[in-house]
């Protein structure tokens, strides 16, 4: 997208390309910007060939554009010649033993099938071994005689270990061994932080709703409150930030098992109507499983369907700390009162 020289908006989407005797004064990259270095365009360059006068000039190129927060604009460039078949009379065929052939870079008109000794596939395979046991919702999914991957938080991670298990079959180059390492070790990234974000977002929805003097909401708010720590130290560690999110999940289960438990009781005098028996069906369903997610829905369903059989539609009150306390009866009770209370209007669990 190209709107203004040197605004703000420009976006260079440039990879996988190859450059070869063009460019004005092998300006290739920096002449998108029309001879300018601002820091201000967003570039995504990688993968390219420079190639001039038969030398390659990525050098040149990368010092010329220059670089963007830190990093060099120009990155990752193949280095050796793409050794067209016949150029003069229009025959961009590349040479079947060089990089952009093992790479697969340039117009898919001229490219043709790598002919290369085999890498060595044993990081790679290592890295799949450790991909796998990063999932954790997705794993119970993952199949890997099922060419579809499901629509999990994993999904993204499983597609990248099935790529990669395809890539480490046998006759794949070393060049592609390695990238496809890196790829999918941006996957376990990727995932691990989707699934940190996932906790967070869960333990949000909880510690709306819960008494903070509750000792396992305590230790929710704690694993909340640490997160920008655990993202600073552990950005690029997929097992630890797997880990931290390990760690909030227990927390959260622990403390809705508790929730659902304490409120079962007052539930159970209530199951002659049907929607609090099927209520409590789910929360004994959720207990016996291992699902956060099923044990919040259990919870809030439970919290629901005795709230319509006693007719609590919400309490209309001011956000006062010495606001009335009502019971699930709708009775008004001691300020200091135990177990599932309503206070301005919402349900809170006190131990």
């Amino acid at each position: 997208m190209i709107l203004q020289n040197g605004t703000a908006q420009n976006v260079y989407t440039i990879k996988n390309n190859i450059f070869v005797d063009c460019g004005k004064a092998n300006q290739v990259v920096v002449g998108f910007n029309n001879g300018q270095t601002s820091p201000n365009p967003v570039w995504d360059v990688e993968g390219n060939t420079f190639f001039a006068n038969g030398a390659d000039g990525s050098e040149a190129e990368t010092t010329k554009a220059g670089q963007k927060a830190g990093e060099d604009i120009v990155k990752n460039s193949l280095t050796s010649d793409p050794e067209f078949a016949d150029a003069a009379n229009g025959d961009f065929t590349v040479g079947e033993s060089t990089e952009q052939a093992e790479l697969e870079t340039g117009d898919p008109r001229w490219l043709v099938e790598y002919v290369g000794t085999p890498g060595d596939a044993a990081n790679l395979l290592a890295e799949i071994k450790e991909a796998k046991k990063l999932l954790k919702y997705s794993m119970n999914y993952y199949d890997e005689n099922n060419e579809e991957s499901p629509e999990t938080e994993g999904k993204a991670l499983v597609d990248a270990i099935r790529d990669a298990e395809e890539k480490a079959e046998g006759g794949t180059s070393q060049k592609k061994l390695d990238k496809m390492l890196e790829e999918l070790k941006q996957a376990e990234i990727d995932y691990t932080t989707a699934l940190m974000d996932y906790e967070l977002a869960e333990s949000e929805d909880i510690l709306a709703g819960a008494d903070p003097a509750d000792e396992l909401a305590a230790e929710i708010q704690r694993l909340y409150d640490t997160q920008d720590v655990v993202r600073e130290d552990y950005s690029n560690q997929p097992k630890h930030i797997k880990n931290y999110a390990d760690e909030i999940d227990k927390a959260q289960k622990a403390y809705l098992r508790k929730a659902i438990n304490e409120l079962i009781p007052e539930a159970q005098a209530m199951a002659s109507d049907p929607a609090v028996q099927n209520a409590l069906d789910k929360a004994n369903e959720a207990l016996e499983g291992d699902s956060s997610e099923d044990l919040f829905d259990a919870l809030n369903g439970l919290l629901e369907a005795m709230e319509t059989a006693t007719g609590i539609r919400g309490i209309e009150a001011n956000e006062t700390d010495d606001a009335p306390v009502y019971n699930m009866g709708g009775q008004r009770v001691s300020s200091h009162a135990k177990g599932i209370v309503i206070k301005n209007g919402k349900k809170i669990i006190r131990k």
